[in-house]
């Protein structure tokens, strides 16, 4: 992390509005998309405050207005953190305008933006930054029965789960050094789950193809292999925008895919007209869901 991020998020998270508009003065939009521990970009700790000068986010979402799609290694998007907070609906409308898809993006809490807002309960956000990193402290209530450690999750070090990239909602791999451990462990590897419950394939969408298959072959049942949250691998495809050959892929693997639904009970095809899916790949999922399902062969 370089020192221009450093002091960009220690000034966001200080409220010090001054001197972070002095430090945004001269930042380049690369310090913004430098995330801290907790996989938090200085947007989401801006979102943590209800009350910050509009101009200051303005100016946050011009200089990197990816940083609304990305999710925190807890799982939460600076939209989430905003309404929790108490956001105002000037400040939650720019979130919105920044990403659109935050508003079906469902929190680990399980509630979307809307219900967030229904609960009208209030993110304790004093309790939250004094108890940072202390780890006596991790037990203390600041959303309802959510503690600071569930909202500040430490990133994974684990090598195969190392995140890349942080401008998208959906976790990066490291490909180069995931076909390397595949070549080495095979499925021990493809079985692996991380912290949320997810395997190499629930974002492999964005692998090279040659990746993406090893991926598939050194476990088949992946495709069938939900997440804490619900999702399979065709979910979070769809969400992640793949490619109409990745998709095909994985309805052949699994066409009752397809018909499956989250927890929220949501299919593929209802996730596709939310994140307004590629007419090419919509037409792959339409297609794989009029096929009739293969019924298994009687004993």
């Amino acid at each position: 992390m370089t020192t221009s991020s450093l002091h960009i998020i220690r000034y966001t998270k200080l409220c010090d509005w001054a001197a972070l508009r002095r430090a945004l003065e001269k930042a380049l939009p690369e310090h913004l998309e430098v995330r801290d521990e907790y996989g938090m970009l200085a947007l989401h700790w801006a979102a943590t405050e209800k009350n910050i000068p509009v101009g200051m986010l303005d100016v946050l979402l011009d200089l990197y207005p990816d940083s609304a799609k990305v999710l925190s290694t807890a799982g939460y998007l600076p939209l989430h953190l905003a309404i929790m907070a108490g956001a105002s609906m000037a400040r939650v409308q720019r979130y919105i305008a920044a990403y659109p898809q935050g508003i079906t993006t469902v929190a680990p809490s399980g509630h979307s933006a809307f219900e967030l807002w229904e609960t009208k309960i209030r993110l304790d956000t004093r309790t939250l930054k004094r108890g940072e990193g202390l780890h006596s402290a991790q037990s203390a209530l600041v959303w309802g029965k959510a503690m600071i450690s569930d909202l500040l999750k430490v990133t994974p070090q684990s090598p195969c789960l190392r995140r890349r990239r942080a401008d998208d909602p959906v976790r990066e791999w490291d490909w180069g050094d995931v076909q390397k451990r595949l070549a080495l462990h095979g499925p021990e590897i493809a079985r692996e789950r991380d912290d949320r419950g997810r395997l190499l394939l629930h974002g492999a969408s964005r692998a090279p193809i040659e990746v993406f298959d090893s991926i598939l072959r050194a476990n088949p049942q992946a495709v069938r292999a939900k997440t804490r949250s619900g999702l399979l691998p065709l979910h979070m495809a769809v969400r992640q925008h793949a490619s109409p050959r990745r998709l095909q892929r994985l309805i052949d693997a699994y066409p009752a895919s397809l018909h499956e639904a989250t927890y929220n009970g949501d299919t593929p095809l209802d996730w596709a007209d939310r994140v307004l899916l590629d007419p090419l790949a919509m037409e792959v999922l339409q297609k794989g869901q009029r096929a009739p399902l293969c019924k298994p062969p009687a004993d």
